[in-house]
């Protein structure tokens, strides 16, 4: 996450400068993803600009399998690896690891509050210290709002 600092030094900005350097930052990466391909300039700017970041240490997790999840996760650099809860059991299964352009966490982002669907059913991990951007459930919902077009994604 960042520190008050950055934020503070990021609001301070002139609006023109913040959107043009959230566009450089994560533009690209969310413009490949499948969920955001194609949608227009306005939406990717918006999107962009409501975009969180995130460092991860070597080792420590960045969702818990069993926690709540509200957040869609993109990894911008770095290396995590990933394990899922066999059922209703504490086993946890590895099933591989994650490289850069690479998200997770969508499916608590996309639900409609479906019963159960904010539980994180997988854990994933640093492999190395990683740089990762974060979009809130909150913010796809307003942009849902604004743009259908996301909706129909």
């Amino acid at each position: 996450m960042p520190t008050q600092l950055e934020t503070e030094l990021y609001e301070a900005l002139p609006p023109d400068l913040s959107a043009y350097i959230s566009q450089e930052l994560y533009g690209k990466t969310l413009r490949g993803l499948p969920i955001f391909k194609g949608l227009g300039e306005d939406f990717m700017a918006q999107l962009c600009a409501s975009v969180n970041s995130q460092i991860v240490l070597k080792g420590q997790n960045v969702v818990t399998a069993g926690e709540t999840g509200t957040n869609f996760f993109v990894l911008l650099r770095g290396e995590l690896k990933i394990w899922e809860r066999d059922g209703t059991s504490t086993d946890e299964r590895f099933l591989g690891y994650l490289s850069e352009g690479s998200f997770f966490g969508e499916v608590p982002m996309l639900s409609d509050y479906a019963p159960g669907s904010e539980t994180r059913t997988r854990t994933v991990q640093a492999v190395t210290e990683s740089s990762l951007c974060y979009i809130t459930r909150e913010t796809v919902r307003e942009l849902r709002d604004e743009y259908p077009e996301l909706d129909a994604r």
